[in-house]
């Protein structure tokens, strides 16, 4: 939809909203920004979290009867409000797990005891695989002696947990459960009867509210004796006793391993076959805080990417494409027939303070079979080492062939400051937003890391590229400004500085060698300095796509448009969902005179949040492109549908009306003295005086317009728009003088 027929659609909307629910309903801030205003609207979704946030939680929990919009289905529109939906709803299914249980809390101090328990089973039902709501339904199960039952909710926590995410509860819930297992073997006290009316009921029972049961004072305290040392327990934490029966319970579970180990029929068929993998490595969930920002399993799982891609053998898909799995619950089947990819890694991340447990899973993409398992238990300062022993050995499961340097390339033993390191995850993480304002906090966190450990490579590399992006966003929004300190006109210099403190490291710090490349090439044109970085960053790295597109680019700036195009169509099949790599690739075929793969592609660009301004215009100069392609062939129809497009999304960038358009349909069509006539209407921008004089072949119009008004770059070499003139001695000429460059390539 173009823009004007949009904000048409747009009004009507906002006419019809304000006609039925009153003029006041919606707010707008300028022309720009519009809202509803929430305080006329009352519903049960707003009443349920208006209810949790005074703190009334049984009001609050009678409106929540279920997923936001259950059962709504709304044909032929955006993904975009899907996606929407499904975090609200995950959003609320969250608020309400977190009411119940604050609700359960308020009834067992008031004595309504079996209301309590049926509260905490309702938080567990609605987040399954929560540590944090399992805990305090099983602490309120045994401080009321239900222990059978406290049992019964382990044993299938520990099965979820094992199907859905590959690994065992943390040592807080096992601890707990053993010590109930003793209480509730222990023939001094009594266990209270099944409340939930059925002993088969494992999944969460619902008592009985018209019999409450009643508390034993000498039980309550042996429990609560229990309960209290588990909550600092760590996996590595010595233990300095053995509790009785432990042994036993030890050797039969060492015994049951084994057996389970030894008896896999379906090992050599889960194995992947082919000699080349496409591999995707899947966000790990972060157990821990399942309602936080998990900026750190979120950079684990770049970091293991990163390093799983450095292997020749494998090709891996980019973070970008994969971390929109994050919040989905997709399939592995589906999620890697989407992605093109055979095997799937994917795992989880847990802290227990200065412990971690990394738990990796290699799994057959085509028939869902796991391949590989494995968890790994280390102390944060060793947190490098875990993530290249994972990688590693999933390239070894893969048989990969890992000779001595691509081991270096992979291997990373040393210690890391835990701080320093955390903050480095957090500049990562806002790194990626790709936003001005975030990049400047990541800025902050890099140097914060560096101020911390001045030995830590990683963190003056991903500073040195936050630096340099700062600096190149500059140049289409005027509003950036940079962090204290640092200009960024000077971003170039300064990220030269950061990225060389960083290879002077670590020689291995793929970002790095990319920031070099790029302003070797773009500010200082030392093209030779710019191919060694490139070539350094891709031997390291093969599959990293932002190399990849930037290489394209510098190919395209020296007039090599077959390598651009194979480097940016090898950058949008690791990265399908990339802007950056779909603009590239657009680009390059428009470059290549292939103008509907260019349309194509930059439309995707766009669609997928393009956050280049160039996108649209070459968009638009494609389309002019094709539609002369179309008119010559007597395809009129097609080509001016073209043409609108093109001058629609045209006017958006001049911002001029769309009366000029005559005159675009005219030189596209041909209609020389049309054309001329309208060219001669000073009124009209100079671009599109010169688009027009160009596609007409009118040179000397186009000479006059380019040497008294157009400023160009490197792209007037390659541009099909020029192809009418490029061959002309003065257009050479005042190009290279423009340029302070010789008209050397095409």
């Amino acid at each position: 939809m173009g823009q004007k027929n949009a904000r048409n659609a747009l009004s009507n909307l906002l006419y019809n909203i304000r006609d039925a629910l009153g003029k006041e309903i919606i707010l707008n801030r300028g022309t720009e920004e519009i809202a509803v205003n929430r305080d006329l609207i009352r519903c049960d979704a707003i009443e349920f979290e208006d209810a949790l946030d005074k703190g009334e939680f049984r009001k609050a929990i009678d409106f929540y009867k279920g997923s936001l919009l259950q059962g709504v289905h709304v044909k032929n529109i955006s993904n975009h409000f899907q996606d929407w939906l499904d975090r609200e709803r995950e959003r609320l299914r969250k608020r309400a797990a977190e009411g119940y249980i604050s609700l359960s809390d308020k009834l067992e101090e008031n004595g309504e005891v079996s209301y309590a328990i049926e509260m905490a089973a309702k938080a567990v039902q609605l987040q399954p695989l929560s540590q944090q709501h399992q805990s305090s339904y099983l602490k309120i199960l045994i401080r009321n002696n239900l222990n059978s039952e406290a049992i019964r909710a382990y044993q299938k926590y520990k099965l979820h947990l094992e199907e859905e995410l590959g690994v065992e509860p943390p040592n807080e819930l096992r601890l707990l459960t053993e010590k109930v297992k003793i209480l509730a073997s222990s023939p001094q006290i009594p266990e209270k009867q099944n409340i939930s009316g059925s002993e088969d009921n494992a999944q969460t029972p619902i008592p009985n509210k018209l019999s409450e049961p009643k508390s034993t004072n000498n039980n309550s305290e042996e429990v609560n004796s229990f309960l209290e040392p588990l909550t600092v327990t760590g996996w590595n934490e010595k233990r300095k006793y053995w509790l009785p029966g432990t042994i036993t319970a030890g050797m039969l579970i060492l015994i049951v391993g084994i057996l389970t180990w030894s008896w896999q029929p379906n090992q050599q068929h889960s194995r992947i076959t082919g000699e080349y993998h496409t591999l995707a490595v899947l966000p790990f969930t972060y157990i821990n805080a399942p309602d936080s920002i998990d900026y750190f399993s979120m950079g684990m799982t770049e970091e293991i990417l990163t390093k799983l891609a450095r292997v020749p053998d494998l090709s891996v898909i980019s973070r970008t494409s994969v971390m929109q799995y994050r919040e989905q619950t997709k399939g592995i089947r589906e999620i890697a027939r989407e992605l093109g990819a055979n095997a799937i890694v994917e795992g989880s991340v847990q802290r227990d303070g200065e412990d971690i447990r990394i738990t990796a899973k290699l799994v057959n993409a085509r028939t869902g079979h796991n391949v590989w398992t494995k968890s790994y238990d280390r102390r944060m300062q060793n947190i490098l080492s875990v993530q290249s022993e994972v990688a590693t050995h999933i390239a070894n499961e893969l048989r990969a062939e890992l000779l001595p340097p691509e081991l270096q390339n992979i291997s990373d033993q040393r210690e890391v400051n835990q701080t320093a390191y955390h903050l480095y995850l957090r500049g990562k993480y806002l790194l990626d937003m790709n936003q001005p304002r975030d990049i400047i906090s990541a800025v902050e966190y890099f140097e914060q890391s560096i101020e911390i450990d001045s030995t830590f490579a990683p963190a003056y590399s991903e500073l040195a590229l936050a630096i340099q992006r700062l600096g190149r966003i500059s140049r289409f929004d005027k509003d950036v400004i940079g962090v204290d300190g640092m200009a960024i006109e000077n971003a170039s210099t300064l990220a030269i500085k950061s990225s060389a403190k960083a290879l002077s490291l670590d020689s291995t710090m793929v970002n790095a060698h990319l920031v070099q490349a790029i302003a070797y090439g773009y500010a200082y044109r030392d093209w030779k300095r710019s191919r060694n970085a490139f070539e350094r960053a891709l031997e390291l790295n093969p599959s990293h796509s932002e190399t990849l597109v930037e290489y394209g680019w510098h190919h395209l700036r020296l007039g090599n448009i077959n390598e651009a195009l194979t480097l940016m169509k090898k950058a949008v099949s690791i990265d399908p969902v990339s802007w950056a790599g779909h603009h590239g690739l657009g680009y390059a075929s428009y470059c290549a005179r292939n103008y509907e793969n260019a349309i194509t592609e930059l439309e995707t660009s766009l669609k997928l949040g393009s956050l280049y301004p160039n996108t649209k215009k070459y968009l638009s100069t494609a389309r002019l492109k094709r539609s002369q392609q179309l008119f010559n062939r007597g395809r009129e129809a097609e080509a001016t549908a073209l043409i609108e497009n093109a001058s629609t999304m045209l006017n958006e960038i001049w911002g001029y009306d769309t009366g000029w358009k005559k005159t675009i349909i005219s030189a596209a069509m041909g209609k020389r003295a049309e054309t001329l006539k309208s060219i001669d209407n000073d009124s009209l921008p100079n671009a599109l005086r010169l688009y027009s004089s160009l596609m007409i072949g009118e040179t000397e119009i186009a000479l006059q317009l380019i040497e008294q008004n157009l400023r160009f770059n490197h792209r007037v070499f390659m541009d099909p728009i020029f192809d009418s003139i490029r061959k002309d001695v003065r257009f050479k000429k005042l190009v290279e003088t423009k340029l302070n460059r010789k008209f050397d390539v095409l």
